[in-house]
C-alpha cells in the first residue's frame, strides 16, 4: 500500500471462477454426524447447515445481490496503510446531515442496504424530507472488500481514527456516527476520537458490562435484572465465538477458509432461524468471496489486547433498544447507564418515540439527576470529569417484535431490526439534533445561575 489520500470509484465484480469454486465445494460437501436429538444443544446443527448450503447452491442468487450492492455508489482510499471500502450515498436534499454507519460481525455492510433509501430519500418513502441524511457505510478493515488486514493492531480505537480521517477527507466537519452489533463499539469510539465533529452517537447496543462488584446492582429493577440474566445466558450458550476469536481466531478460520458450509455452521451461530436466508447467505458470501473469515475473526483478538480507554465519551450517546436486547445496567464507567444523567459538561436529554416528550432515559444510580442538568456534580469519590455524558435518540423496549423475540440472536442485525424500524431511526437522528441544540441552550442558561 502506499500513503495515497485519492479516492477510488469501485463496483463489485465477483469472477465467474469463483461462483463456480463455491458451487463445486458446496456440491462436495462432507457433512458431519450428530447425535439423533441433539437440536441446538451442541451448537449449530447440521440440518440448519445442510438448509443453508443447498439454498446457497440450487437459489440464491449471488449476481442479483451484487447488482443491489452496486446500486449504490461504491469507493475505495487508502487510511493508515489499510484499504478501506465503502458506500457514500447522498441524498438530494439540501442540508442533508451525514451520517457514518458500521457493522459488526458477522455481518456486513448488507446490514445498512435497507436503511439508505429512508435515510437518503426520505421524501420517496413517505417520510419528512427535513429528515434528510448523506450516509456513508464503511466495511470494516478485515471485512468484506476492505479485504485483510495486513498487519497488528486494528482494534476499536483504529477503526475509529480511520472513520474520522474517512469523514474528513469527504469533506464532513460535523457528522454523526451510528452503528449495530460490533458496530456499535466502534461508533462511540469514533465519538470519544473525533469529539470536535462527531454531533452525536447512536447505537443499537450499548456494551457495558459488569466489574463484580455488586454495589453496580443496588437498585435495579425487576427488568434490569432481567436483562442482565439474559446477558449472562447469551455468554454461558453463545459466547463461544467471542472467546475463540478473541484467543485463537487462526484456528478456526483454516476450515472456514476451505468449507462454505463451515462458515455456514461458524457464521450461522449469530444469525440463526429468525433471520431471513437471502441475508444470511449474502452475509456469508461477502465473507468467502473476499477472503475475509480470517482477519474479521482477527478483529476480536486485536480488541481483547488492547488497552481499554479509561475517559467516559462526551458527545450525545442515543439507544434503540429492542426486544431481545440485553438493555445496559451498570458496568463499566466509560459508558453506563449509572452515568448518562450526570453529565460534567453536556446535558443529556432523550426523546422517547411513542410519547413525543423529552426525558431522561432511566438510570440505575441513586445519585444521577433526571432530566437537563448541565451542572450536576460529581458523585463522591468520583474526580471531576470522570462522568458520562448525553442520552439522546429513542427507547423501543416497551414495544414488541415478535420476529426478533422468536430468536435470541436474530436482534443482532440490522435488517431485522431496521426493516420494521427505519424511519424511526431516521426521525430519531433527527431529534438527536433538535434536543442536542434545545439542551445546550438550557445548559448556556443554567451555568450562568449559581449553583
Amino acid at each position: 500500500m502506499t500513503n495515497s489520500t485519492e479516492i477510488h470509484p469501485f463496483r463489485i465484480d465477483v469472477p465467474r471462477a469463483d461462483l463456480d469454486d463455491l458451487r463445486d465445494r458446496l456440491a462436495r460437501t462432507r457433512w458431519t454426524e450428530e447425535l439423533p436429538d441433539a437440536g441446538s444443544d451442541y451448537g449449530v446443527g447440521a440440518d440448519y447447515v445442510r438448509r443453508l448450503a443447498s439454498h446457497w447452491l440450487n437459489s440464491y442468487d449471488w449476481r442479483a445481490w451484487e447488482a443491489k450492492l452496486n446500486a449504490h455508489p461504491q469507493f475505495t482510499t487508502e487510511i493508515d496503510g489499510q484499504n478501506i471500502h465503502f458506500l457514500h450515498v447522498r441524498s438530494a436534499e439540501p442540508g442533508a446531515f451525514p451520517l457514518i454507519l458500521t457493522h459488526g460481525w458477522p455481518g456486513s455492510i448488507v446490514e445498512y442496504l435497507d436503511v439508505i433509501g429512508p435515510l437518503t430519500d426520505p421524501r420517496a418513502h413517505g417520510l419528512d424530507p427535513a429528515l434528510t441524511f448523506d450516509v456513508v457505510v464503511p466495511s470494516v478493515p478485515g471485512f468484506g472488500f476492505s479485504g485483510p488486514t495486513t498487519e497488528r493492531g486494528w482494534n476499536l480505537q483504529r477503526v475509529a481514527r480511520a472513520w474520522a480521517e474517512l469523514m474528513r477527507r469527504l469533506g464532513y466537519s460535523r457528522y454523526g456516527a451510528v452503528g449495530n452489533d460490533g458496530g456499535s463499539m466502534v461508533s462511540p469510539e469514533v465519538g470519544r476520537v473525533d469529539a470536535v465533529h462527531v454531533a452525536g452517537v447512536h447505537v443499537t447496543q450499548i456494551f457495558s458490562f459488569p466489574s463484580g462488584d455488586p454495589a453496580e446492582f443496588e437498585g435495579m429493577t425487576d427488568d434490569e435484572q432481567a436483562a442482565m440474566a439474559h446477558l449472562q445466558w447469551f455468554h454461558e450458550n453463545l459466547g463461544a465465538f467471542g472467546q475463540l476469536q478473541g484467543q485463537q481466531p487462526q484456528t478456526v478460520a483454516h476450515a472456514l477458509a476451505d468449507s462454505p458450509a463451515g462458515l455456514i455452521g461458524w457464521n450461522g451461530q449469530l444469525f440463526g432461524d429468525g433471520v431471513d436466508i437471502e441475508f444470511a447467505l449474502t452475509n456469508m458470501a461477502i465473507y468467502w468471496f473476499t477472503g475475509t473469515s480470517a482477519s474479521s475473526a482477527r478483529f476480536y483478538y486485536e480488541n481483547a489486547h488492547a488497552d481499554t480507554p479509561t475517559e467516559p465519551t462526551t458527545v450525545p450517546l442515543g439507544l434503540a433498544s429492542f426486544a431481545g436486547t440485553s438493555s445496559p445496567s451498570g458496568g463499566s464507567s466509560t459508558v453506563t447507564t449509572r452515568t448518562w444523567c450526570r453529565g460534567t459538561s453536556t446535558p443529556s436529554v432523550g426523546t422517547t418515540r411513542r410519547t413525543r416528550r423529552r426525558t431522561c432515559s432511566s438510570t440505575t444510580s441513586a445519585g444521577s439527576t433526571a432530566g437537563c442538568s448541565p451542572r450536576t456534580r460529581n458523585p463522591p469519590g468520583e474526580p471531576p470529569g470522570t462522568s458520562g455524558s448525553g442520552l439522546r435518540g429513542m427507547s423501543s423496549t416497551d414495544t414488541a417484535w415478535p420476529e426478533l423475540d422468536a430468536d435470541p440472536r436474530a436482534h443482532r442485525f440490522g435488517r431485522l431490526r431496521h426493516r420494521v424500524f427505519p424511519r424511526a431511526l431516521a426521525r430519531a437522528a433527527h431529534d438527536d439534533q433538535v434536543a442536542e441544540a434545545e439542551c445546550v441552550a438550557e445548559g448556556r442558561a443554567a451555568s450562568a445561575r449559581p449553583e
